[in-house]
């Protein structure tokens, strides 16, 4: 049964994809997390069920659309944050209440919808395919570019607004990027554990990370490190208890988010 997993082709996809997200989550998790925009991941996810609905309903591919209208949701949300002088959080509160209130309208009075909502939000991660998997790749290729040329930027984004050296309309740009990138990333990840649990994929490495006090650029490869294992040993589980990959990437998460946490406390005891 170790070995078994490996001779199916949508278990070998769901491993594929599965690394392939939990790196790109991971790679954007410090910059969002520690610049106190936790509730984008959240927000964007309930936004791009919209996008999931509308995709159903117009073409085979759903994600294509759902692509599309996270990234605009994103561009929404910044705009609505700094021209309407309204805080990120309540500017992610109405764009994604707005969406998934419209998404469940065209629900309703749409005949023969025939995807389960459950699916959608609570993801179908050893369903991929191919395409998902190209499109995911091509995700993956963006975001380690843009984080790798922009790094230097990205870093004083988060630390030091005030005195940044970097001019300011660059920096709003660079916000309304990774935000547009978040999107697409996020949008992927509600393909694999779904709008509910999506946030998760983008909080958890981070808060992980943390618990060790290094260096931010040793919390960025703690992320990814701790992103791409516990991914990889969640698919692992779900496949071998039969249980949803989705939630079992959740649990994994936090039991590993727990033992980070002890690990520290009882250092600090010890040191004491």
């Amino acid at each position: 049964m170790w070995i078994e997993i490996f001779s199916y082709n949508f278990m070998i996809y769901a491993f594929i994809i599965g690394i392939l997200v939990a790196l790109v989550t991971a790679l954007i998790s410090p910059f969002i997390v520690l610049n106190n925009q936790s509730m984008l991941a959240d927000g964007l996810a309930h936004t791009s069920f919209l996008g999931f609905v509308i995709g159903v309903i117009l073409i085979d591919q759903p994600i294509y659309i759902a692509l599309i209208i996270a990234a605009f949701a994103s561009f929404l949300i910044k705009l609505i944050s700094t021209k309407a002088s309204i805080n990120n959080d309540a500017a992610i509160g109405v764009v994604s209440s707005l969406s998934f209130a419209i998404g469940l309208i065209i629900i309703s009075v749409t005949k023969g919808f025939n995807v389960s909502i459950e699916s959608l939000m609570t993801g179908s991660l050893l369903t991929t395919n191919s395409g998902d998997i190209i499109i995911t790749s091509v995700l993956a290729v963006v975001t380690i570019s843009f984080v790798l040329y922009y790094y230097r930027n990205l870093y004083q984004n988060v630390f030091d607004k005030e005195n940044i050296v970097i001019s300011r309309k660059k920096s709003i740009i660079l916000d309304y990027a990774l935000s547009m990138i978040s999107a697409l990333i996020i949008v992927v990840g509600v393909k694999i554990v779904g709008a509910l649990l999506v946030s998760s994929l983008i909080i958890f490495p981070t808060l992980i990370a943390t618990q060790f006090k290094r260096s931010f650029k040793a919390t960025l490869v703690i992320s990814v490190i701790t992103s791409i294992l516990t991914m990889f040993i969640s698919i692992y589980i779900s496949y071998l208890l039969d249980i949803p990959a989705s939630s079992t990437v959740v649990v994994i998460n936090a039991l590993v988010l727990l033992g980070a946490y002890l690990y520290k406390f009882i250092g600090r005891s010890l040191i004491k």
